[in-house]
């Protein structure tokens, strides 16, 4: 993990760079929320983590034991081994020069009239700004457009042993896209309904 401070004359930015194979989202909230209150008072007690050690800490050992889930998970690991070994690799070095960081701030007002409309419509922000994406991109990409946006989805709301102060890398995701028959108001609906019965589907799997 590296930590880079943009000083500037009147503020300054705080940057964390991290691998995702050591935090998920919730993590480096717990990160950056437990180094701000040391920023502020060193003497803060921010307790002491009883870690996750291994996958068995997380799964159920009804699912670990499971003869089904390891045969599934057999074939799911050689038929990845068997696109590894067939995807012909670039090995071609790539220079990150080029390299880009799209940062879009919202001010008050716009946050509070979009929260607004996101509680009257019975959606979440998260649903509505992957729909805008979505537009957005068929717009200026039209046919080129995948049509696809990936929305990872807290596990610590399906696993009680996962504490919120836990690091820990491990997430699901939910993969949305636009009904080009339908208007915005419409394709945003349904993409709710689809992030619902995803979640519910995921508590089943989890439990």
């Amino acid at each position: 993990m590296r930590f880079v401070w943009i000083k500037g004359e009147e503020t300054s930015d705080m940057m964390f760079v991290f691998h995702h194979c050591l935090c998920d989202g919730g993590s480096a909230m717990t990160v950056l929320d437990e180094f701000l209150k040391l920023l502020d008072n060193p003497n803060y007690d921010i307790g002491v983590e009883s870690p996750i050690s291994g996958i068995h800490d997380v799964v159920p050992s009804k699912i670990l034991n499971s003869r089904r889930q390891k045969i599934k998970a057999k074939v799911i690991g050689r038929l990845a081994a068997t696109a590894i070994k067939c995807i012909p690799v670039n090995k071609k070095s790539i220079d990150r020069q080029s390299d880009y960081l799209i940062n879009w701030k919202f001010n008050k007002e716009t946050s509070r009239e979009m929260i607004s409309y996101c509680k009257s419509q019975k959606i979440t922000v998260n649903t509505f700004l992957s729909a805008v994406v979505l537009q957005a991109f068929q717009k200026t990409r039209r046919e080129k457009a995948f049509n696809k946006v990936s929305c990872p989805v807290d596990i610590r709301r399906f696993a009680d042993q996962i504490k919120d102060d836990h690091i820990f890398a491990f997430g699901l995701m939910i993969v949305l896209s636009l009904n080009k028959k339908l208007g915005f108001e419409e394709n945003v609906k349904l993409m709710q309904e689809t992030v619902e019965k995803k979640h519910q589907n995921s508590i089943r799997t989890s439990r």
